[in-house]
């Protein structure tokens, strides 16, 4: 089986020596994506992070929930953006994941608010794992985490 390595233009780059995604047979395997914000080596710290549009439809209009929770509303929007964007670029799309893993650093806290950008990108939810974590990598910036498998599907 062949192995070929995925490269996206706009995906924000590795943080570290490992490649974005890789395709095998008919599966996409991602890595895992974060709220980094492509070309810099910065995370999403709130909804100012992210496109005017996008943080309008995010907020809630309450500017103490969004002090709170737009951290974790961009970065969750901004890491299925970039996992949309390779698996489209890959021939696939969000509808073919097969299997999703998430790391969040605090479960209890932003659980909620991850599963509502969860929602907006995914509609047929594959089999997933939600786990907390103490730390991810070296930044405490970093709140979520997520590691894919998806299906490229047959070409005919």
């Amino acid at each position: 089986m062949k192995r070929e390595v995925i490269d996206t233009p706009g995906v924000a780059e590795p943080g570290s020596y490992y490649t974005k995604a890789t395709k095998a047979g008919p599966f996409l395997f991602l890595a895992g994506f974060t709220g980094r914000i492509p070309g810099t080596k910065r995370y999403a710290t709130s909804l100012d992070d992210l496109p005017p549009e996008v943080a309008k439809q995010l907020s809630s209009g309450d500017i103490h929930a969004d002090a709170s929770d737009g951290a974790i509303l961009a970065q969750s929007w901004i890491a299925y953006t970039q996992i949309k964007k390779i698996l489209e670029g890959a021939g696939s799309s969000l509808d073919n994941m097969m299997q999703a893993t998430v790391y969040l650093t605090d479960l209890r806290r932003y659980f909620g608010r991850f599963n509502q950008v969860r929602r907006m990108f995914i509609k047929s939810p594959p089999p997933s794992t939600v786990l907390q974590v103490q730390k991810l990598g070296i930044n405490d910036d970093c709140l979520l985490e997520i590691t894919v498998i998806a299906l490229v599907p047959d070409e005919k």
